[in-house]
């Protein structure tokens, strides 16, 4: 079908609220525009088994532009196959402008990111995109048990089922 666009009109605070991750979810591929808004106070942790643990699980060939997130706290303790966390897991295909990260904490065993958690295959482009952590509260960090950890994208390696990966960075 034809692409959706999603436009968020507000802002939206997540202190009340309780993220459980219960499985998988479908790719995204549509357009999210944040308009500018804040999207604040979410906290997911992940004792079940979930490999992947993020707000967008897997960007195939969409967009994620124009959001900040602030006051996250994404854990994965599946040390054992769980990767990919981040605001966004996974990106294979895509586009994340002006996105902006602060007071940001993820865990988890490998491919943790501020923003991406791993990028796996595609032509990507990422701009425009800010990380600070610098009034984060105490404990808040980005930290990988295993490897593959980073501020704006934890990794970047080609999964075995892609043609190629481009990665595009600029004014970040």
């Amino acid at each position: 079908g034809d692409p959706v666009i999603y436009s968020l009109t507000t802002d939206l605070d997540f202190a009340e609220y309780e993220w459980n991750i219960t499985s998988t979810i479908g790719n995204f591929g549509s357009l999210f525009n944040g308009n500018n808004h804040t999207i604040s106070n979410i906290t997911i942790t992940s004792d079940t088994g979930a490999k992947n643990v993020n707000v967008f699980y897997k960007i195939q060939n969409g967009t994620i532009m124009n959001v900040k997130f602030d006051n996250i706290s994404i854990t994965n303790n599946n040390l054992t196959s769980g990767k990919q966390v981040g605001i966004i897991g996974e990106i294979q295909g895509g586009y994340v402008h002006n996105v902006k990260v602060t007071n940001i904490n993820a865990y988890g065993k490998e491919g943790i990111g501020g923003i991406i958690g791993s990028v796996t295959g595609g032509v990507n482009y990422i701009s425009n995109c800010q990380f600070d952590n610098t009034n984060a509260p105490e404990g808040y960090n980005i930290a990988a048990k295993n490897k593959y950890a980073g501020g704006i994208i934890g990794n970047c390696q080609k999964n075995s089922d892609q043609e190629r990966i481009e990665l595009h960075i600029d004014n970040c």
